[in-house]
């Protein structure tokens, strides 16, 4: 038995906010392109670069002044967002999932790979519940 892991991604803000702070950007200047960014609401939940990208041509006129918004940003910062645009989607961190654990006739690193989580002792697969069931495993919540 163990537990099943799970992990954060960089997205676009999270992205941004990290890229600037390893290129030594101002607190101030990555805090308010963060806050100019929440501004725009005709995006999904958790969005993509894409997702804004597609403002850009839209029928809708809101939704182009927003790209337009956000293009802004993104002209005037253009390393710190090239750079987050590449870096978009990696893993950032790893956790393990409050209740899911993995159960298997078999020592699950024949199967699965594991870690043990710095923080718990506890052993924990490096997928995510989601692809443990992909590939015909069963976790346990």
């Amino acid at each position: 038995m163990c537990h099943v892991g799970t992990f954060s991604q960089l997205g676009v803000k999270s992205g941004l906010k990290d890229i600037a702070r390893v290129l030594e950007m101002p607190f101030e200047i990555s805090n308010n392109i963060s806050k100019s960014i929440d501004k725009i609401i005709d995006v999904p939940p958790q969005p993509t670069f894409k997702d804004y990208d597609k403002l850009k041509d839209s029928d809708i006129q809101r939704e182009k002044d927003e790209w337009k918004i956000f293009d802004d940003l993104e002209q005037n910062n253009k390393e710190l967002f090239r750079i987050a645009r590449n870096f978009e989607g990696l893993k950032r961190g790893f956790g393990v999932h409050a209740s899911a654990h993995l159960v298997m006739p078999e020592a699950i690193t024949n199967v699965f790979p594991t870690r043990v989580d710095s923080t718990t002792g506890v052993t924990v697969t490096l997928y995510p519940g989601t692809l443990i069931e992909e590939l015909g495993g069963v976790s346990k919540i």
